[in-house]
């Protein structure tokens, strides 16, 4: 019960570290070129998904959050070799795909911090 205790605690913790971190990520994309934040937030929502898979008591919407930041960094890559490889077509329509994916995370991992303090740390 207590080590149940302490991974909800942590995982609440990280679900509402996230949303922060995805808002302050995108903020600082918009200024520099080469940012950490994307690092951080990815190796972050890896650790998030350990906890969450650990949490019995919340349903399969737990996952949504971290896949929809998985998908980001996988279009984030697709964007990248387009971009180098000149092709600009299909660019646009993958940005406002990924903004909504961030969206989406952040929803998601506000929702899921809400589910595991009414589940776990009332």
């Amino acid at each position: 019960m207590m080590d149940e205790r302490r991974i909800a605690n942590q995982a609440y913790l990280y679900t509402l570290i996230l949303p922060i971190f995805i808002v302050i990520g995108y903020i600082v994309a918009q200024f520099a070129q080469n940012s950490v934040m994307g690092i951080v937030i990815f190796v972050l929502t890896i650790f998030v998904h350990f906890r969450l898979v650990k949490l019995k008591k919340i349903n399969y919407k737990k996952f949504v959050a971290p896949v929809s930041v998985y998908l980001f960094n996988l279009l984030d890559l697709i964007l990248i070799s387009l971009l180098y490889s000149g092709f600009y077509q299909f660019s646009e329509t993958i940005e406002i795909f990924m903004v909504l994916l961030q969206i989406a995370a952040i929803v998601f991992f506000v929702w899921t911090a809400l589910k595991i303090k009414r589940e776990y740390l009332q």
